[in-house]
This record gives structure tokens, sequence and C-alpha cells, in this order.
């Protein structure tokens, strides 16, 4: 097949636009799978620190700590 003056292959551009849609669902599967579980760390250890009855505002600062590790939107790393 010609498009805009090159061959193109059918057989090879439905392979590899296949495996590209299997690549993307599985990509997002894991996005939704691993949201989910930051959001169980999260409110175990919050209910972990009531129990505990942990100081309110030491708390608030170790969820917020936890969320932010655990959702990605910082690196606490000592480099």
């Amino acid at each position: 097949m010609e498009f805009l003056g090159f061959t193109v292959d059918v057989a090879t551009l439905t392979s590899n636009a296949l495996e590209l849609v299997i690549k993307v669902a599985l990509a997002i599967l894991i996005f939704i799978v691993g949201r989910w579980l930051a959001k169980k760390a999260v409110a175990f250890s919050d209910r972990l620190m009531t129990r505990s009855h942990l100081d309110e505002t030491v708390a608030s600062f170790f969820k917020s700590s936890i969320v932010w590790r655990t959702t990605g939107r910082g690196d606490f790393s000592c480099t």
C-alpha cells in the first residue's frame, strides 16, 4: 500500500498498533492498582496512628509524609 509516497505494510502497522494498545492498557492498569494500594496504605497508617493515640499534629505530619511518598510527589532519599 502506498501512502504519501511511502510503502506501508498494513500487517506490521496493525501488529505495532495492537502492541501499543496492550502496553498503554497495562500501564493504565498498573497506575490504577498502584493508586488504590497507596490509598489503602494511607488509610491503614491513619487507623494505626489513631489507635495508638498518637498526637494529632504528629499524626497529621506522618500522614502527609506517607501521602507525599506513596503518590510519588516527593523524594526523601538522602543522597
